[in-house]
């Protein structure tokens, strides 16, 4: 991977790329169509290829889908429909 400042502004989208990093997705995840190549070197290449604006909106996503699914594992440690979030209550993508 070619380590660009964009690149390591954004490494942390790699994972999300490929699947949910917790659990089920949310059904509005705006990953879910990027899951379809399952090549790590081309998910990687995606952060060279989105326009900034593009991954600043799913950084935000991302960065907001996890504080939420926490949250709820923390509340209800117990309960394996805590990965079902409604984001669309929490936040707007």
């Amino acid at each position: 991977m070619n380590l660009s400042e964009k690149s390591i502004k954004h490494i942390g989208l790699v994972v999300p790329f490929t699947c949910c990093p917790i659990g089920e997705p949310v059904s509005e995840c705006p990953f879910i169509p990027f899951w379809k190549n399952n090549s790590r070197k081309d998910n990687e290449e995606l952060i060279e290829k989105l326009p900034e604006e593009e991954l600043e909106k799913l950084q935000t996503f991302h960065d907001k889908c996890l504080r939420k699914k926490i949250e709820q594992a923390r509340r209800n440690p117990d309960d394996e429909k805590s990965n079902e979030v409604n984001l669309k209550e929490y936040f707007k993508y």
